[in-house]
């Protein structure tokens, strides 16, 4: 009985000082800003951001139609989109602070290709 009881008080002290604390993370992580398409060609077209100084990559995709591409992970401030045919598309982009991500920007555009 006095093992039990022993046992009993031992746990709560061996958990409260074995179990790792959470610390929240604070991101600061705002989007991309000033979206510009820089150039469009067969299949292709590029676009060019404002990238943000804490951010430490970005994340860029299509939505056409029923169809959502891979997400694509750059460190640069631009990216060409590749393998398109005509048709409307929008194209997100969102900064990445650490594991953090910052809220996504969608620009719609109408590609004649």
């Amino acid at each position: 009985m006095k093992k039990v009881f022993l046992t009993g008080l031992l746990l709560p002290v061996f958990f409260a000082f074995s179990l790792p604390s959470k610390v929240p993370t604070i991101c600061n992580c705002d989007p991309v800003s000033n979206i510009v398409k820089t150039g469009q060609g067969t299949g292709s077209v590029t676009y060019t951001w404002d990238g943000q100084d804490e951010a430490t990559g970005y994340e860029v995709w299509y939505v056409r139609g029923l169809y959502t591409s891979p997400v694509y992970s750059t460190s640069n401030t631009s990216f060409t989109f590749d393998g398109l045919v005509s048709g409307s598309y929008t194209f997100y982009f969102r900064a990445l602070c650490g594991t953090a991500e910052s809220g996504l920007i969608g620009a719609n555009d109408v590609l004649q290709l």
